[in-house]
């Protein structure tokens, strides 16, 4: 198994949609769909909104051009959504990218498990005007 296997973490449900604060600002919302509390969950949104996504050809540009650090929430309870807005590269009529995709989330604990941080992949769904079908 590859050391970058991340388990789907079907409890998290998340969104991205252009917020009405400008045109390269952005709304991530989660949702906790289980019945544990998840608590301390990072989530690691940079490659939702990278250059690659805009239009542009990221074949030779640095690794790590659009880094940015993870939006961070100290819990999240059962049925509970909460809803963060973050800066991307482009406008958002000039996203190009999947509607669905999925993003690397780290958790402290889950439930009554004892705390150690985690690695999952959460699926996500990107309300944007030009969003399009996966290519495979």
């Amino acid at each position: 198994m590859s050391s970058t296997f991340r388990e789907n973490l079907e409890s998290l449900r998340i969104s991205l949609e252009g917020s009405e604060e400008g045109d390269r600002r952005y709304v991530v919302t989660i949702s906790n769909v289980g019945n544990d509390v998840l608590v301390g969950v990072q989530l690691h949104y940079g490659p939702l909104l990278h250059p690659g996504h805009f239009g542009l050809d990221d074949t030779y540009m640095p690794r790590d051009i659009w880094v940015k650090p993870a939006i961070e929430f100290s819990s999240v309870m059962p049925g509970e959504s909460i809803a963060s807005c973050v800066d991307g590269y482009d406008e958002h009529k000039k996203y190009d990218g999947p509607n669905k995709t999925s993003v690397a989330v780290d958790i402290d604990s889950i439930g009554n498990t004892i705390p150690s941080t985690r690695s999952f992949k959460a699926s996500v769904i990107i309300n944007l005007p030009n969003a399009r079908a996966p290519r495979w």
